[in-house]
């Protein structure tokens, strides 16, 4: 098969509405990652407690993101894949809200006097993190076992696609905006698996 039957082939998988019920939490995964990776640590954590401890707390977001999608491999074969969304779901919902709420406070900078906060919030990012990349991977490959380089590919792309988009606009947004657009696809990805 060449290049261009391959990439054909991923178009018209998206034809399928059971990927396109999958793709925008799919793109989510992207835009949180790009988020957490660029104004996350560029516009919260480096402003609290400078840029010297950036890679801290970053560990801490990949070594629970590690351990994380180690247990959710497991538990998704015992519990099933919803378990996988709705801790994805809770985790990242309650890390949102946290900042959300404390950014828009101007009366106080509470992460330079609170900064184990920032470490359970990158923790805690990370666990979503995890539930966000384990989950399309199990449903890309229980969906579509006879078209699995297709999906992938599509999972790939749109993650990817999804990225780039905290980048690109980080600049140009306040923080705050950012977080409402991260908060706004993560409903918009989780509502489209409802009708999965």
């Amino acid at each position: 098969i060449n290049i261009r039957q391959k990439l054909l082939s991923a178009i018209s998988l998206l034809k399928d509405k059971r990927l396109l019920m999958l793709l925008p939490i799919i793109f989510y995964s992207g835009i949180e990652q790009g988020f957490v990776f660029g104004s996350y640590t560029a516009k919260i954590v480096k402003p609290a407690i400078g840029q010297e401890q950036i890679g801290y707390v970053m560990a801490t977001f990949g070594a629970v993101n590690v351990a994380g999608s180690m247990m959710f491999g497991k538990l998704a074969d015992s519990l099933g894949t919803v378990v996988l969304a709705i801790v994805g779901f809770i985790a990242h919902l309650s890390c949102l809200c946290t900042l959300f709420f404390i950014i828009t406070d101007p009366h106080i900078n509470y992460f330079s006097s609170h900064s184990w906060l920032l470490y359970f919030i990158a923790g805690l990012w990370g666990l979503g993190d995890a539930s966000w990349n384990t989950f399309p991977n199990i449903m890309l490959s229980v969906l579509f076992m006879d078209d699995a380089e297709a999906a992938f590919a599509n999972l790939k792309f749109w993650q990817s696609l999804g990225i780039v988009i905290p980048f690109a606009t980080g600049t140009a947004l306040s923080i705050e905006l950012q977080l409402v657009g991260v908060f706004g696809f993560l409903w918009f990805g989780v509502i489209a698996l409802v009708y999965l």
